[in-house]
């Protein structure tokens, strides 16, 4: 009786199961096909390709992004305007210390408001057109005080030489850079700070919420004065009773020219 050792290399292609021959190419083709074991997964994965490790620094740096945002454009004004004081030699008070931050807050949310309505890419630019419109009024509004003593206005313009003006750049030249920085900076890094993502219609009403909130506080703290006796009351400041000037001592520059253009009634 001839060994079965024997028979299994005579026919390698028999099944001993079903009784039928395989051809040889199914079962090299089956012995090929290996079922593929998944990967063992670990511990700390959070099925995203990102470790415990990882994805809590990102989320993280992400927030604190968002954060900085919202304060982009209350930080920019705020500089801004305090650089231009300075640089105009007025004096600093508590009083318009706080009328500044409660009027620039409402703008800057406004502008951060516009800033969040499309894609990133997008956003960022409308930021730096932004940004740029803002620092060149605030340093033309500095040359044009050194030259005139008195602030621009749109109902209101005074020819100007270019002797003036170079003089006037010379004798502010360390104002000026003050007021350019931010700008340059946020041109450089900026986009690696600020995220300017697109939000949400619920984030957008809250934005709208808390700029009508400081805006109306704003205007009622100056109405409080109403009933003073003093000519210089903020009340009167806002209402156009004293010059242009007193209103940007006292309100801000960006203030004064909302006022110009649409008086306070």
């Amino acid at each position: 009786m001839p060994d079965i050792n024997d028979l299994f290399e005579q026919f390698p292609d028999y099944d001993v199961f079903s009784g039928k021959t395989t051809p040889i190419q199914k079962v090299k083709k089956r012995k090929a096909v290996q079922k593929k074991m998944p990967e063992p997964r670990s511990n700390t994965d959070y099925g995203d390709g990102f470790e415990k490790s990882d994805k809590p620094s990102k989320v993280k740096k992400r927030r604190v992004s968002n954060f900085m945002t919202l304060f982009f454009f209350p930080v920019l004004i705020i500089w801004l305007e305090i650089s231009l004081r300075l640089g105009c030699g007025e004096h600093f008070n508590l009083a318009s210390i706080l009328y500044l931050i409660g009027f620039s807050i409402s703008i800057a949310l406004a502008l951060t408001l516009i800033c969040t309505f499309a894609g990133r890419i997008f956003n960022l630019v409308l930021c730096n057109i932004f940004s740029f419109i803002i620092t060149a009024f605030f340093a033309f509004e500095l040359i044009y005080f050194n030259i005139f003593k008195s602030f621009f206005s749109f109902s209101q313009a005074l020819t100007v030489t270019q002797e003036q003006v170079l003089n006037a750049i010379n004798d502010r030249k360390i104002y000026l850079i003050a007021i350019i920085i931010p700008f340059v900076i946020n041109l450089l890094i900026g986009h690696r700070i600020f995220l300017f993502h697109k939000i949400r219609i619920p984030a957008k009403i809250s934005l709208i919420l808390v700029a009508v909130l400081v805006q109306l506080i704003a205007i009622t703290t100056v109405s409080i004065s109403k009933e003073t006796n003093k000519v210089n009351s903020s009340y009167n400041i806002y209402h156009g009773e004293l010059s242009d000037n007193s209103v940007q001592e006292k309100f801000g520059l960006l203030t004064m020219e909302r006022l110009s253009l649409f008086p306070s009634k």
